[in-house]
């Protein structure tokens, strides 16, 4: 146990015996002389980065948060909104105990029962998952990962594509041969960039984008972060198909080879047609 862990501790005994009576004008006056005010967020991080030998350029890339933003809440000229205390708190590997210390020290609101994403994110606490692992879990299940999505597709498909022209993505997703997708692609103003799929997002089926993901050897959780991007629904590993395409995203499998698994269980392929 730190130093750290170990004076809250403290705190929380003598307010306990405080709460049940143990506070009187005769030992007021010791118990104002030892109070411990709480740990500023950053001398808290702080501590926890020394423990681990870490600096503040890793946690803010593990962490993803851009450097100018770490150096600020490392400094504590800014307090961090809750999702980034959490991601902190995978990558520093914390306990569920200590996530909520993070988080009452930040300032933000702590995990609770009484809401399912957080029940999800205490699970990933529980059992040392990492953060990548807990945005799979939660996005499977419909729930907002920790790591923010990318506004626009292209943002997220951009370092992906950087070895394929727009042209070679059509051909090979086989939307060159759609004459629907082609059609709605016509009408963008960017033309034939990548650019254009932020334009005609709202009319890219499902498995559109899922062709492209596979073209491109998403993983798991970039595949979920496209879909959301789209607003369509996210791959749910209780639906048969869905867990079939999962599988295939975890064995890095070629888009001809997930379309070739699903045909042979008789279910809906990836390419249209």
């Amino acid at each position: 146990m730190t130093g750290t862990h170990r004076a809250e501790r403290e705190n929380v005994s003598k307010t306990r015996l405080m709460l049940e009576g143990s506070i009187n004008l005769d030992n007021l006056d010791q118990f104002l002389k030892e109070a411990r005010p709480a740990p500023k967020l950053s001398n808290y991080l702080m501590n926890l980065l020394a423990e681990r030998d870490m600096s503040n350029e890793e946690l803010g890339l593990e962490a993803n948060i851009g450097r100018s933003t770490i150096y600020k809440i490392i400094s504590g000229k800014q307090l961090p909104e809750q999702d980034m205390l959490l991601r902190m708190a995978f990558v520093l590997e914390l306990s569920a105990e200590e996530t909520q210390q993070l988080l009452k020290t930040g300032r933000r609101a702590q995990l609770t029962a009484s809401r399912p994403r957080d029940i999800a994110i205490i699970y990933g606490l529980q059992n040392g998952l990492m953060l990548d692992e807990m945005d799979e879990i939660l996005m499977e299940r419909g729930l907002d990962p920790l790591i923010p999505a990318e506004k626009k597709i292209s943002e997220l498909l951009a370092p992906l594509a950087a070895n394929l022209s727009f042209d070679q993505l059509l051909m090979q997703t086989h939307l060159a041969d759609n004459a629907s997708f082609m059609h709605m692609l016509g009408q963008a103003k960017s033309g034939r960039r990548l650019e254009a799929l932020d334009e005609i997002t709202d009319g890219i089926e499902r498995n559109d984008l899922l062709c492209i993901g596979f073209v491109l050897g998403m993983n798991k959780v970039e595949m979920q972060r496209l879909l959301r991007i789209a607003h369509r629904a996210f791959l749910n590993s209780k639906d048969e198909r869905d867990a079939q395409i999962l599988e295939g995203l975890a064995a890095g499998m070629e888009l001809k080879e997930i379309d070739a698994a699903l045909r042979n269980r008789h279910m809906e392929a990836l390419i249209a047609g």
